[in-house]
């Protein structure tokens, strides 16, 4: 049985030895494109729940940024904005998201 921390200690002992670093571009690329439409579809689920298109906006916007910040430019400043950016449209759609009724709070003893 394979949990996340038998993964993350796979990565973490092969990353030094320079393993993750040879993956050509041509390779992540694509990955990293999908990564962040799957992170705007996950925004616009949230749009759906909720209706309000700020968050929507700012994680599209964020993509792109990161995206530019990455390929086009190689700025570090436009990196890490884009990354707070990406952060916060998700804590934003966190906060706007609506109340189930109904939901319990409490964890009941068995």
């Amino acid at each position: 049985m394979c949990d996340m921390s038998t993964i993350m200690a796979t990565f973490m002992s092969i990353d030094p030895l320079g393993a993750l670093t040879q993956v050509p571009d041509m390779v992540l690329r694509p990955i990293f494109i999908l990564l962040l439409i799957a992170g705007i579809a996950g925004s616009y689920l949230a749009y759906r729940v909720h209706r309000k298109v700020g968050p929507l906006l700012v994680t599209v916007l964020a993509s792109i940024l990161l995206y530019v910040s990455i390929y086009v430019t190689a700025s570090d400043p436009l990196y890490y904005l884009s990354l707070a950016l990406l952060f916060a449209g998700a804590i934003w759609n966190l906060l706007i998201r609506p109340k189930q009724a109904g939901l319990r709070t409490t964890v009941r003893s068995l």
